[in-house]
């Protein structure tokens, strides 16, 4: 078994990318390489050994959970994590995959508190009423959990603590969206990536997060194509004001940035964004937000060739 290893790198823009909102699937996105690679050591390097079999058996069983449908969520994201760190402890009790999955739960760590205190200025929004009352109480008590976080805990305290933070905060937001008024517009993102067209809804994942506190903005919209692989964008933007307004986008050093992701059965590739533009119209009191971008994506991390994509043509509608 080869020694697994987080390029630096890829290190740093987790934590930029973590502190500003829930990045979904890159955030496993290391593992997922990682359980690839050792898939195909095994495969490639017959006979095995009948530790060897079960090593491979639970390596596919857990490159499966990361790449299955479902709803762009932090809170299905949380699932997965759980179900593949028990899977790959279980396969290799030696630690191999610790590293890499002690990077992802750090960073899913902070994507949940950033979701929580996001959450908790969205309530304030919210007209006073039991259930914004029981909400705000579900988010504190997912906070309180999240402070009691220890990265030098065994890896299963850790994803409970997690589990536990994600559960009270999923409540509050079911709760959060039945106080909203009712919502008669469809939601929609669509652009064109390098030419080919890209379109997400509520169905295959399409969300948005404000904090009206810091004036940040998160578009994060999922376009699945059955078992050929999925892609994703991530819009992360500052300085959003209710109205419209005009951003640049740059690297993550900026603030305010784009990030996509390219994912298929045997290879991942991530590409943040070096130049672009985008508007943006927030009405904070209907709770939506839309907006037209465009941008150019560097090959920064992942196992893509290196070739910079162009993504053109954005527009979106998002209730947040």
């Amino acid at each position: 078994m080869k020694k697994l290893m987080v390029p630096a790198l890829f290190a740093g823009l987790l934590l930029t990318l973590s502190a500003r909102a829930a990045l979904l699937l890159p955030l496993l996105n290391p593992v997922r390489s990682a359980i690839i690679a050792d898939i195909s050591d095994l495969t490639n390097s017959p006979p095995l050994s009948s530790e060897q079999e079960r090593q491979l058996r639970f390596l596919r069983l857990a490159q499966r959970n990361i790449d299955r449908r479902g709803a762009v969520s932090v809170f299905n994201d949380i699932q997965v994590l759980a179900s593949v760190t028990t899977m790959l402890s279980r396969a290799f009790p030696g630690g191999e995959f610790e590293p890499l999955l002690q990077t992802a739960i750090a960073g899913y760590d902070a994507a949940l508190l950033n979701f929580g205190l996001t959450l908790s200025s969205n309530v304030t929004l919210l007209p006073p009423s039991t259930t914004t009352t029981i909400a705000a109480n579900n988010i504190a008590d997912a906070l309180e959990i999240l402070a009691q976080f220890d990265p030098s805990a065994g890896l299963s305290a850790q994803i409970a603590l997690l589990t536990r933070a994600a559960s009270r905060l999923r409540t509050a937001q079911l709760l959060t969206s039945r106080a909203r008024p009712s919502i008669t517009l469809r939601d929609r993102f669509t652009a064109a990536i390098d030419g080919r067209p890209f379109q997400a809804n509520s169905v295959s994942g399409l969300s948005a997060t404000y904090n009206s506190g810091s004036q940040f903005l998160t578009v994060t919209a999922r376009e699945t194509s059955g078992t050929s692989g999925n892609r994703s964008i991530n819009l992360f933007i500052a300085g959003v004001t209710p109205g419209t307004t005009t951003h640049s986008l740059g690297s993550p050093a900026t603030g305010t940035y784009a990030f996509l992701t390219v994912t298929s059965p045997t290879n991942s590739a991530s590409f943040t964004s070096s130049s672009g533009n985008a508007v943006i119209t927030l009405d904070a009191t209907a709770g939506t937000v839309s907006g037209r971008f465009s941008f150019n994506g560097t090959d920064t991390v992942g196992t893509g060739t290196g070739t910079p994509v162009r993504v053109t043509s954005g527009d979106f509608s998002v209730h947040f």
